[in-house]
């Protein structure tokens, strides 16, 4: 009973998400609801007459048939995608069966996350085997040293409620979200001395909470971001360019390396 509330309270808030995110999509479906109905009661009472289907006016009767289709339409809507999410599983489901500790780090159920995708049973999809490096390359796994940016970025997507972000994920906190650490961030702060070299990603993310205000971290990694991809190149960094070099031993090593 208690996984059946917990799907129910997590299909209530998508849904009330979804017609937040795109309030012209539910109004039009309410209008053209209320189109159908109205003709379709208009050419009942046309027929039968209002008072022998036991209403006083066309309006009463609209109203009314509006309300109960749209009652019966939302069970029926939810009856079939509780049955689907509890048959088959959700991607939140998923992650929450491996959140041992819903106030604890991001990092160990991100883990487990990755591990149901590389661990599952896709034979049918990869006849050999052996998982394409392409699918591998989309589950990193922080053990292993993996960014895991693409993970962290759908974690916030599916987890903050504020715009652009959907906010369809009700059972993760966004005070736990992480902060995404991607090999340019990683190549910038190494080479300025703010990261131990070849460190995991999660020993990354925390020295970057460590030294940035709270609040300001997604700026700091949108800022190494953006000079890793201008100027700090992996191959040829443009040190003359750079605006950070007074400051980077990476760049007055390559200087004075003659």
């Amino acid at each position: 009973m208690t996984r059946w509330l917990k799907i129910a309270r997590a299909e209530a808030v998508r849904d009330f998400a979804t017609a937040l995110r795109y309030p012209l999509e539910l109004l039009s479906g309410i209008v053209i609801m209320y189109v159908f109905f109205l003709g379709i009661v208009t050419g009942g009472s046309a027929i039968a007459g209002a008072r022998s289907l036991g209403a006083q006016s066309i309006e009463q009767m609209v109203i009314a048939f509006c309300m109960w289709f749209l009652a019966l339409m939302a069970m029926n809507a939810m009856s079939v995608d509780l049955e689907s999410e509890a048959r088959q599983g959700t991607l939140e489901q998923c992650f929450l069966a491996g959140d041992a500790d819903p106030r604890g780090p991001l990092g160990p159920p991100l883990e487990r996350f990755a591990r149901a995708f590389l661990d599952a049973d896709l034979r049918e999809i990869f006849p050999r085997g052996r998982l394409s490096r392409g699918y591998r390359h989309l589950f990193p796994l922080p053990s292993a040293g993996g960014p895991c940016k693409r993970l962290l970025l759908y974690m916030r997507w599916m987890v903050r409620r504020e715009a652009p972000d959907f906010g369809l994920w009700a059972g993760v906190s966004p005070a736990r979200l992480l902060v995404p650490v991607d090999t340019h961030v990683s190549r910038v702060g190494t080479r300025l001395g703010l990261f131990r070299d070849k460190a995991p990603f999660l020993e990354m993310h925390d020295e970057m909470l460590a030294m940035t205000p709270r609040g300001q971290e997604l700026e700091f990694h949108v800022n190494l971001l953006r000079h890793g991809r201008r100027t700090c190149h992996a191959r040829r960094p443009q040190c003359e360019e750079c605006a950070l070099l007074r400051m980077c031993p990476t760049g007055y090593n390559l200087r004075h390396a003659d």
